[in-house]
């Protein structure tokens, strides 16, 4: 990338821009606004609104991202004879017209040049400044990329240990497909399919299968997660016996109700649900430590 800086090009001696706010690159044909999640809370604070009500209002999903929806005459969604989101506007907007596909070359440059008044007014921008922008952009893009590829490689993963758990999958067929993922792309596979294992343990849920994979596959000592495990069961047993017994002694106090055909239905209970939420947040503490030591080891 620092090669960049050392070529020549036609904007060597800099090139003076402003913005004049006319609007320009704000309408004509539709096209996609990338935003992302600094810029959505910053535009939501700046029109007094929930994060979650700018993204159903104002955006749509776009790959991993968002971007800002438009009129049906492709205007951006916020402009209005002038943009009413330009103290805050997206990067994608404040580093117009210095994106790489408008200065890639001298014939790009011109007609741009005829679609944007500002070109020409304003401050300088030197080469530097220029290269800096530019660099910025394609940087974004990849980071954008690479997430798009992660989101893509969770899917398939998550595709592959669900034909896994359901028989469908043995494991040298799994691990054959591990292997073709590895190849095709150019990110650490298995650092995203043990996040993506040890964030499908919770206390509560089936666990044999994923403890099975990260000892198989990682070669870690899983039995601090069996033990974790057992002793969540261990401590939901108690619970629940403690509890109907209460409601049991309670029936036959308050409507003389008692015998062994008296089984008390916890799932009506109102006081029971907050003392299983208890001790499923006490274990998920507890679950949470583990799984960050087996990482950091």
């Amino acid at each position: 990338m620092k090669k960049l800086y050392h070529r020549s090009y036609f904007f060597d001696q800099g090139i003076r821009f402003e913005c004049r706010r006319c609007g320009a690159c704000c309408t004509g044909d539709p096209g996609t606004i990338y935003v992302d999640r600094d810029e959505i809370v910053r535009i939501a604070e700046y029109l007094s609104v929930r994060v979650s009500v700018c993204v159903d209002t104002y955006l749509y999903p776009i790959e991993e991202g968002h971007s800002i929806r438009e009129h049906s005459d492709g205007r951006c969604l916020f402009y209005d004879n002038g943009c009413t989101l330009y103290p805050v506007r997206p990067d994608q907007c404040r580093t117009f017209p210095f994106w790489f596909e408008n200065i890639r070359s001298l014939k790009k440059w011109k007609r741009t040049s005829k679609e944007c008044p500002g070109i020409g007014w304003g401050p300088r921008y030197s080469k530097v400044q220029i290269l800096d922008i530019v660099r910025s952009n394609m940087d974004a893009v990849i980071k954008s990329h690479d997430a798009q590829k992660k989101v893509e490689i969770h899917k398939r993963l998550k595709g592959l240990v669900q034909k896994y758990q359901d028989n469908l999958l043995r494991k040298d067929q799994l691990e054959k497909e591990l292997d073709s993922l590895k190849k095709t792309y150019d990110l650490n596979v298995d650092e995203i399919l043990l996040n993506l294992i040890l964030g499908s343990l919770e206390p509560g849920r089936h666990y044999q299968m994923y403890l099975e994979l990260l000892n198989e596959i990682y070669g870690l000592n899983v039995s601090g997660l069996e033990k974790i495990f057992q002793d969540f069961k261990g401590a939901v047993k108690s619970a629940t016996e403690e509890r109907v017994r209460e409601i049991k002694a309670d029936l036959a106090k308050q409507r003389f109700i008692s015998g062994a055909a008296v089984v008390p239905n916890l799932d009506r209970d109102r006081e029971w649900l907050p003392v299983l939420g208890d001790i499923k947040g006490r274990f998920d503490q507890i679950l949470s430590r583990e799984k960050g030591r087996l990482t950091a080891g």
